[in-house]
């Protein structure tokens, strides 16, 4: 019999192929077969070879392996004649920057040696240079002196006293209190931690009111009044104002004084008061 898969012949009552292990089957016999039927001769069946997929696939591996080998081997070659190509081309440039060196060190021995000045021999009878004299160093000119500028003394204020005179405005500590009245921060310039002192200050200004009528101050009556009369008792406008005041009483001067003089003695003395120094 043969194996319906292969097409192999087997011995007759064989459960399986010889060839390729597959089963065997008996044939059966066809429907409406008399006792006197003989089976025809066995067909063989078609032979159809399976395709063996492992050697169609193994052959395109082995033909790409190949390639690659070949590009690796070409590429290696590649690389190899690169790096010898760049040795030989650095040893080329070595050699030529050696040559150019000694050819310019060579060069530069013979400049020395054609530039060298040739050594003058002295000749023993010819005369000897003569010497030259020193220069005189030279006499420095003296710059004439200055013509000295003389200097401008300072211009000096005054301001009006009585009886047409006038005095430095200098010699008072408020110079203009008979023509305007006195500010708050003239009257604070006078503060002092002492009360004897804001006492003398704030008089002081009172008695220069009344030095300006001539009036004259006893030194040993009072330190105020010793104060005001070392102040004023040597200036010439005093002097002179002295000569034509008529008055020997203080509180009849001022009720002769002009309203603005009034009008500061009076906040003179609102200050004494507000600092306890009125007495």
């Amino acid at each position: 019999m043969y194996c319906e898969r292969c097409g192999a012949k087997n011995e007759d009552g064989a459960r399986f192929c010889g060839e390729c292990g597959a089963p065997l089957h008996e044939p059966q016999p066809h429907f409406g077969q008399g006792a006197g039927w003989q089976p025809q001769q066995e067909r063989k069946p078609h032979y159809r070879p399976e395709p063996q997929q492992g050697k169609k696939t193994s052959r395109p591996l082995i033909a790409a392996a190949a390639v690659l080998g070949v590009l690796i081997l070409v590429l290696a070659a590649v690389l190899i004649k690169t790096s010898l190509d760049s040795s030989s081309r650095e040893d080329e440039e070595l050699d030529a920057l050696l040559e150019q060196a000694d050819a310019k060190e060579g060069d530069t021995k013979e400049k020395e040696e054609t530039q060298a000045p040739a050594e003058v021999t002295a000749d023993p009878t010819a005369a000897p240079a003569p010497t030259q004299a020193p220069t005189a160093a030279p006499v420095p000119t003296q710059a004439p002196a200055a013509t000295p500028v003389p200097t401008q003394a300072p211009a000096v204020e005054y301001v009006a006293v009585k009886y047409g005179l006038q005095a430095p405005v200098t010699d008072f500590m408020f110079p203009y209190s008979s023509e305007r009245l006195l500010t708050q921060a003239e009257l604070d310039s006078m503060v002092d931690a002492s009360v004897e002192v804001m006492h003398s200050r704030s008089q002081l200004a009172i008695n220069e009111i009344l030095a300006r009528y001539g009036y004259s101050f006893d030194p040993n009556k009072s330190d105020t009044a010793r104060d005001i009369y070392n102040r004023v008792a040597g200036k010439d406008w005093y002097q002179q104002a002295q000569q034509q005041c008529g008055y020997s009483d203080a509180n009849s001067l001022i009720a002769d004084m002009n309203s603005v003089e009034k009008d500061n003695i009076n906040l003179i003395n609102e200050w004494q008061q507000q600092h306890g120094c009125y007495y």
